[in-house]
């Protein structure tokens, strides 16, 4: 599936050789009212902020494995907006398209989930990636 919106995470659906065949990227830009659609995505993953440009035939959508989070300690974004850090106890759907919404604090996901907070609580709600934090 081609992407369609920004915050989508697709791979190359065939790479060249010397390329890594699972390395994940992010779309940040998509222009497709030209001749020939394109857009602009940044590895996942990576330390340095490169952004390359593709077109959008050359990449597909891919599902993640969100259970590979359970154990982490992350933050939930609550019905309420509230937020919780905590240890990941458990994802809802464990291979899912990742979307992702850049907002001023960080980025909001479709991943739900439920974290155990230091206190010993559970709280669910969806993965929330602060700007300063690594996954």
């Amino acid at each position: 599936m081609r992407p369609t919106k920004i915050g989508q995470v697709v791979k190359y659906h065939t790479p060249f050789p010397d390329e890594n065949p699972n390395q994940l990227y992010v779309m940040l830009e998509l222009y497709e009212d030209v001749e020939v659609p394109r857009g602009y995505m940044k590895p996942l993953n990576f330390p340095f902020h490169l952004e390359t440009r593709v077109v959008l035939d050359d990449v597909e959508v891919v599902k993640v494995n969100a259970s590979e989070l359970i154990g982490r300690r992350l933050i939930v974004r609550k019905s309420d907006a509230s937020k919780v850090q905590g240890v990941v106890m458990n994802v809802d759907e464990p291979y899912l398209f990742l979307d992702l919404k850049k907002g001023e604090e960080g980025a909001e996901t479709n991943v739900l989930m439920t974290v155990k907070d230091d206190n010993g609580q559970f709280h669910d709600g969806t993965l929330f990636v602060d700007k300063n934090s690594r996954i």
